[in-house]
C-alpha cells in the first residue's frame, strides 16, 4: 500500500522511468527542445542543462549562433557558428580519468574530394591547448576521432570507414547517428562508436601520469564548418572516476540503450 499525490494506492507497483540522471556521474545533458531560449525565430542562444550539475550552453553573438531545425535539430555549417559552455571543471576529460561522451547526431559531410573536419559534437577548450577533442572528418570513408591535447604528444582514437557502403559499419550520409567516446581506464582502453562503426581500442596514453592535467574552463559543442553541416540533438558527459571496470561497463550499456530509445524517438520527428 502506498500514497502517491494523496492518493492511496493498493496492490499497485510504482516503476519510476529510467532517465540519463538515473546512471551515476552525469556532468551534462543537454536535449532539444528542451531548455531552449530563442533569440528569434531559428537562432539559438541558450541551450540548459538537465543534469544535476547545470552548465547552460550558450551563444550571445547573434551572427554566431546555430539554428534551430525541425525543433529536434542544432544545426551548424560553419566553424564560427557554436554554443560554448563556460566556468566549469572538465579536467577529468583529459587527466586518466574515466569518463563518456555521448550524442545523437545527424551530419552531413561532404562528398567531394575535399577533406573537411569539423568540431562534432564536442570539445574542450581550444583546438592548441588542453583538452579533449571530438572530430568528425570525410577522411577515410568516414571518421569520428578523439585526442587528447596538451602533452608533447596528440594521441587519437578513432572508428573510420563508415560512409563506404560496402564496410560492415556503414552509417549513411545524413543519417541519424549515436557518437560515443568512453574511456573505460588503462586497462581496457576507449570505446568509439559512430553509427553502425565500433571498436575498443588501447588507451591515449601507456601511463596516467602521461595525461594533460592543465585547467579548461570552457568547452564546444556542435562547431560545423565550411562543406559540413553538422546538426546534434542530444549530448551526454558523465564522470566515472571511482567505479569499477565492470560498473563502468554496465553504466555504457544502460545509457546505449536510453540512447537507442531515444534516437527511435528522434527519427519519428525527422521527416
Amino acid at each position: 500500500m502506498g500514497f502517491f499525490k494523496g492518493i492511496k494506492l493498493t496492490g499497485l507497483n510504482l516503476r519510476v522511468e529510467d532517465t540519463f540522471n538515473s546512471i551515476p556521474g552525469l556532468m551534462q545533458w543537454n536535449s532539444i527542445p528542451e531548455l531552449l531560449t530563442m533569440y528569434d525565430d531559428t537562432k539559438i542562444t541558450r541551450w540548459g542543462d538537465k543534469s544535476n550539475f547545470p552548465i547552460s550552453l550558450a551563444m550571445a553573438s547573434p551572427d554566431k549562433m546555430p539554428e534551430l531545425e525541425k525543433n529536434i535539430w542544432l544545426k551548424s555549417n560553419n566553424n564560427t557558428s557554436y554554443l560554448s559552455g563556460y566556468k566549469t571543471n572538465y579536467r577529468f576529460l583529459h587527466n586518466g580519468s574515466v569518463f563518456a561522451v555521448y550524442s545523437i547526431m545527424k551530419n552531413t559531410f561532404s562528398t567531394g574530394s575535399t577533406t573537411v573536419t569539423a568540431n562534432s559534437p564536442f570539445r574542450t577548450g581550444s583546438n592548441a591547448t588542453t583538452g579533449l577533442v571530438l572530430t568528425v572528418s570525410n577522411i577515410n570513408s568516414g571518421r569520428f576521432q578523439a585526442s587528447i591535447k596538451g602533452g608533447t604528444t596528440a594521441p587519437t582514437r578513432e572508428v573510420t570507414g563508415f560512409l563506404s557502403p560496402e564496410s560492415p559499419d556503414y552509417t549513411p550520409n545524413n543519417s541519424i547517428a549515436i557518437t560515443a567516446c568512453v574511456n573505460l581506464g588503462q586497462t581496457i582502453g576507449v570505446i568509439m562508436r559512430y553509427g553502425n562503426a565500433e571498436k575498443i581500442l588501447p588507451p591515449f596514453f601507456a601511463t596516467n601520469a602521461e595525461y594533460p592535467t592543465n585547467q579548461e574552463s570552457y568547452f564546444i559543442a556542435a562547431q560545423g564548418q565550411v562543406g559540413m553541416t553538422v546538426r546534434e540533438s542530444l549530448l551526454l558527459i558523465y564522470n566515472w572516476e571511482g567505479y569499477s571496470n565492470a560498473q563502468v561497463q554496465a553504466f555504457d550499456a544502460q545509457v546505449m540503450e536510453l540512447l537507442r530509445k531515444e534516437k527511435q524517438r528522434i527519427e519519428s520527428l525527422d521527416i
